[in-house]
């Protein structure tokens, strides 16, 4: 493959990528501001916990703390693992994992707000957060550094 090539390759694959990381993230977005107007229902925290995600290049762990609640609508329980839309990232440093397992102690009670067309999507913090937006905007830098590469290339 020639160097011209490999280069445009390199700057497709980042725009594939952050235009595909970006899809997620917005629709992450929308639903978080979304949830905001949901309907709560009273659940319960059955489970905490971090679990590794995968390793750096130095050995060290990425961790993503995982929050389990149960919740009741329409008389069916359902369970759910989201806090906050964006939660779903594994991250290098354990202090926010384990400043959520400390706010969500197995087996306290919580408000669950649920999705009133589909309850099986819900989340203990809804709105909107700094999460999803800091998502959207790396999604959107690494689309404009492919287009920026393929660009000047």
């Amino acid at each position: 493959m020639s160097d011209l090539l490999q280069a445009h390759t390199t700057h497709l694959l980042f725009i594939g990528f952050g235009l595909w990381r970006g899809w997620l993230a917005w629709r992450d977005l929308v639903q978080a501001r979304a949830s905001a107007a949901w309907p709560f229902a009273d659940g319960e925290i059955i489970g905490g916990e971090r679990q590794v995600e995968g390793y750096h290049d130095d050995g060290e762990a990425q961790l993503r703390t995982v929050i389990t609640y149960r919740y009741p609508v329409g008389g069916t329980t359902y369970r759910g693992e989201r806090v906050f839309f964006g939660d779903g990232i594994a991250l290098r440093f354990a202090g926010p994992g384990r400043r959520r397992l400390a706010a969500y102690p197995v087996g306290s009670r919580v408000r669950v707000a649920y999705d009133p067309t589909s309850p099986d999507v819900a989340v203990l913090e809804p709105g909107s957060n700094n999460a999803v937006m800091l998502a959207c905007a790396v999604s959107a830098a690494i689309t404009l550094l492919g287009l920026y590469g393929l660009s000047s290339g």
